[in-house]
């Protein structure tokens, strides 16, 4: 499954450079971080038009006996404004996160392997802006919920923040 999703994540990546470079001179790709809600990761941005865009965030951690991924898509409409800075959005998303770690016996230090996936939604608003030319940021809050197992889930208000760099 984990190979499936990543597979996936580098194809949407692909499409979208591909597409970049035959749609119109103002739509754009945006390169950089996106934090949402305890996981954070790297993300690419691609401005369909002036009102809808996609966005695909991918976040590998490992460290020491975890390792936990986080592959995510968003989708945003926009609200645009005319000569202004600010651009409000509604956003709605879906995510997998992937984990594995070992545990050890306490009795006989035999190394165990678990593993599992939690399948999340969320949907909110926000507010981009630009900081400088080419650089976006982006704050939103939002609803999410995270199905951990047989209809058990967590769910809460999401915060999150972003940070892009458009390239033309």
């Amino acid at each position: 499954m984990k190979r499936f999703i990543l597979t996936l994540s580098v194809l949407v990546i692909v499409f979208m450079l591909i597409m970049h470079n035959v749609t119109a001179q103002n739509e754009k790709l945006g390169i950089g971080l996106q934090y949402q809600a305890f996981t954070y990761g790297l993300s690419a941005k691609y401005n369909i038009d002036i009102n809808s865009s996609v966005q695909a965030t991918i976040n590998p951690i490992s460290a020491n006996s975890l390792n936990m991924n986080f592959y995510g898509a968003r989708y945003y409409y926009h609200f645009p404004q005319e000569d202004s800075p600010l651009k409000p959005y509604l956003f709605g998303g879906a995510g997998l996160i992937t984990f594995s770690y070992k545990l050890s016996a306490l009795s006989n230090g035999i190394l165990k392997d678990y593993s599992d996936s939690f399948f999340g939604y969320s949907a909110g608003g926000g507010l981009a802006f630009k900081i400088v030319e080419k650089l976006e940021g982006s704050a939103d809050i939002g609803y999410g919920k995270i199905d951990i197992s047989n209809g058990i889930g967590v769910s809460s208000a999401t915060l999150g923040v972003g940070l892009h760099y458009y390239i033309n």
